[in-house]
């Protein structure tokens, strides 16, 4: 829903990828990975969805006509070659070390391939939001 908003298309899930997610979630350390992939991770919320609404909410803060790593949990979320996604959590029952101490929660992972926030290909990936009249024509049309 998010990404087609911003004229990329729908991701297919990857178990390649939830799996390399879930196998770091259950580490129960909020840092990225370093691995290949891209990656968001997400900390104090009640479900999945409640996560990629607020990765979302990031894009009141981009700037499209300075285009920068400045809101990259947004900016994975809709990064247009970005073609699959694999999320998983962790359920940590010590709770999740991070940098401050220890979270008493779940760990939201999703690792994308291929990742974004690839500096210099922001304009390129990613799209202002198609305005609502515009979204209806373009799904007429099959563009969406």
């Amino acid at each position: 829903m998010y990404r087609s908003r911003h004229s990329a298309p729908d991701l297919v899930w990857s178990e390649r990828l939830q799996k390399a997610a879930q196998d770091w979630a259950d580490n129960c350390w909020f840092q990225h990975s370093r691995s290949a992939y891209g990656e968001n991770l997400a900390l104090g919320y009640p479900a999945i969805s409640a996560v990629v609404d607020a990765w979302y909410a990031e894009n009141a803060v981009y700037d499209y006509d300075n285009p920068s790593f400045n809101a990259g949990h947004f900016t994975a979320l809709v990064w247009a070659k970005t073609s699959m996604v694999g999320c998983a959590i962790g359920v940590c029952p010590q709770g999740v070390s991070y940098e401050g101490g220890v979270w008493i929660g779940k760990l939201y992972v999703c690792m994308y391939f291929p990742p974004g926030n690839n500096l210099g290909g922001f304009k390129d990936n990613v799209f202002p939001p198609i305005s609502g009249g515009r979204r209806r024509q373009a799904q007429q049309d099959g563009e969406l």
